[in-house]
């Protein structure tokens, strides 16, 4: 973050009660073990914590000024502390983005913003390597895409940057909108509309709805690209006045993939006469990239730049990851799961030309509210038996994905499910064979990955 005075960055909800507002100010942090000389803490509270217990911490790191709600009382150590700078507001969470809203609007700069069911971080880092050829960029770290990662987000902006691109999630109705106000995004993104956090969102059409927020906040004079596929694309576009750009793959759209050709450890496809040969498998990437790839040609970005950008690209870990070990191939794709992200790696695993057994190991699809039992045993309807030798899941929402299975006539001599997670690496290790090939999917806190870490050790072959 620039350096910058206290009040150039408080807006009207905002009231100093201790120190100066022209008192400047190296960074903004919500982290108290991790705050620097010279920044302003601002104190979050949450279901589990309070970051107003961990002000004296922040101070005695060497915080200039302190973010805190309007019920916090400044105790008697604290205003001995004349040179210290207290904020108060009525809610520290709206402070933050009301801090990074004003900070992002100093700087005449571009900015993306990516929303989405799947794929929100992939397109990121995807989009972002391509800007990167033409200017430096800040972009999302990781998947910090909510009302605290976008605004720390933001406070990485430079006068050097010549991009933003930002990951904008959501599990529940105005915080797309609230995101979309901070970052004033100039494109808009929405990767596709599918069967996430149904725990709080209820159904996809409230999904679609949430993820309409961003483009109703847009203006005229911006661009939204949008999925040609996507049964929701005239819902998320109605009304919208600016520039649309499509994408997809077996619809007309301005960025249309074809020739898509798979192996186990790429994915070429052509769009617009311009060859990509991404380093990952998966369909759903040719989406990811599709995306990208039209904001990059909006921002101006040559044909040659995308190629050089998106045929290195390196993706964040455990997406259709392929571990290499000695005896069997295993492809980590343990990263998260919903219904659509689980079809979308499953008829990749089909189509990569592979030889020897194929082994899934499914994990359970969490935040999916009261239909999670019914979407489970609809995907298991769906496995392939002709394709899958192995079914193995672990997890009580997971087991219904069996059910599923079996109601469709998969082998049950071929299926096996757990909920304790040694009990099932332990079968592993004595069914996996020389030869097979492994799919290892589920929700982020299953961490499906400690399965991976738990087979591995006895196999996997090189690539």
């Amino acid at each position: 973050m620039e350096q910058k005075k206290i009040e150039e960055l408080l807006t009207k909800e905002f009231k100093i009660v201790q120190g100066s507002g022209s008192k400047i100010i190296s960074n903004i942090s919500t982290d108290s073990r991790s705050i620097s000389y010279n920044e302003m803490f601002v104190a979050l509270k949450g279901e589990y914590f309070d970051g107003h217990n961990f002000i004296e911490d922040a101070v005695k790191k060497g915080a200039a000024a302190l973010l805190v709600s309007n019920q916090y009382e400044v105790p008697e150590w604290l205003a001995r502390h004349e040179d210290i700078t207290v904020v108060k507001i009525f809610d520290t969470l709206y402070g933050l983005g009301e801090l990074a809203r004003v900070y992002r609007a100093g700087f005449q700069i571009p900015a993306v913003g990516i929303t989405g069911s799947n794929g929100k971080t992939s397109t990121k880092d995807m989009l972002a390597a391509i800007l990167s050829q033409k200017e430096p960029i800040t972009k999302t770290i990781g998947n910090l895409n909510n009302l605290v990662g976008v605004p720390l987000t933001l406070f990485r902006i430079s006068y050097e940057t010549g991009f933003i691109v930002a990951e904008m999630g959501m599990s529940q109705l105005g915080e797309i909108k609230r995101l979309t106000e901070i970052l004033n995004p100039d494109v808009g993104i929405v990767t596709n509309i599918g069967e996430s956090h149904l725990e709080f969102l209820g159904d996809v059409l409230t999904v679609a709805r949430g993820k309409k927020e961003m483009i109703e906040m847009m203006a005229e004079k911006d661009t939204i690209i949008v999925n040609a596929d996507d049964v929701f694309l005239d819902t998320l576009i109605l009304g919208f006045k600016g520039k649309v750009i499509t994408f997809g793959i077996n619809s007309e759209a301005n960025f249309r993939g074809e020739n898509i050709k798979l192996s186990k450890e790429s994915t070429e496809f052509t769009v617009n006469g311009l060859r990509i040969n991404l380093k990952i498998a998966g369909y759903h990437f040719v989406y990811n990239a599709l995306s990208a790839i039209a904001a990059a040609k909006h921002f101006g970005i040559t044909d040659n730049q995308i190629k050089e950008a998106l045929d290195n690209i390196k993706l964040s870990p455990m997406r259709m990851e392929l571990i290499a070990a000695k005896q069997y191939l295993i492809i980590n794709d343990s990263y998260n799961a919903n219904p659509r992200s689980m079809r979308a790696a499953l008829r990749t695993f089909y189509d990569i030309p592979l030889e020897g057994r194929r082994v899934l190991i499914l994990g359970d699809m969490l935040e999916l509210g009261p239909q999670c039992i019914d979407l489970h045993i609809e995907l298991g309807k769906e496995i392939d038996k002709e394709k899958i030798d192995l079914l193995i899941t672990y997890g009580g929402l997971a087991s219904f994905i069996i059910e599923g299975a079996i109601e469709s006539g998969f082998d049950k001599s071929k299926i096996r499910a757990f909920k304790d997670k040694e009990e099932c690496i332990n079968y592993l290790k004595n069914v996996l064979k020389e030869g097979d090939n492994i799919l290892v999917k589920g929700s982020r806190g299953m961490k499906m990955e400690e399965i991976i870490d738990g087979i591995a050790g006895s196999g996997g072959r090189e690539m």
